[in-house]
């Protein structure tokens, strides 16, 4: 798979190895606890206000990465 590359991708990321993995670990929890908000808020109040608040964030997925470098 591609975990042999991320030793080689980390070691070319511009702001440095340890922020490389940070990204990744951040990334990965962040996207966890959104699904399980998600989730929790499909199973408190409705599959409709859930779809309406993810259709919301949509938007800002996009605004953070053409803000991010």
């Amino acid at each position: 798979g591609d975990f042999g590359k991320l030793k080689a991708e980390s070691e070319e990321f511009d702001l440095g190895q340890v922020k490389y993995w940070l990204c990744l670990v951040f990334g990965a929890v962040s996207w966890q606890m959104a699904l399980v908000g998600i989730a929790g808020m499909t199973f408190l109040a409705s599959s409709l206000m859930s779809g309406i608040c993810v259709t919301a964030l949509i938007p800002a997925g996009v605004v953070s990465i053409a803000v991010l470098p």
